[in-house]
């Protein structure tokens, strides 16, 4: 988790308004962040199987097949806030995901090409 923790220090913070709750769906996740969110929450995570997803991620899914929203979604916040995968933590760090609700990053957002190289190191994590 060390290393998967210095690859989160690469973005940029986000000061967060609380209104993107409606882009919490169905979210890729590596297989290291899958584990880490295990250990961190103590809840094993499902994932959508059959799926075939770039750089072997999976998907994280709720009890209800039918439903893409995230099951961590709890009263319109993410209740693994702390151990929230990449893809969630990149939402307005990245200039091809800027926020939609005005919420800024404490320095340069990401460049796409940034982003995908993170994507990438966080992907070979066992």
């Amino acid at each position: 988790m060390k290393k998967l923790d210095e690859l989160y220090a690469k973005l940029p913070s986000v000061m967060c308004k609380g209104l993107c709750h409606e882009s919490c769906t169905a979210i890729p996740i590596a297989r290291a962040e899958r584990a880490a969110i295990a250990e961190r929450t103590g809840r094993r995570v499902k994932v959508i199987t059959g799926v075939d997803m770039p750089m072997g991620h999976q998907v994280i899914r709720s009890k209800d097949p039918d439903d893409l929203t995230c099951p961590y979604l709890k009263q319109k916040r993410c209740s693994i806030h702390d151990a929230r995968p990449l893809a969630c933590r990149m939402y307005g760090t990245v200039a091809g995901m800027l926020c939609p609700h005005g919420c800024t990053t404490s320095g340069t957002p990401l460049s796409d090409a940034q982003a995908h190289q993170i994507m990438e190191e966080v992907a070979k994590l066992k």
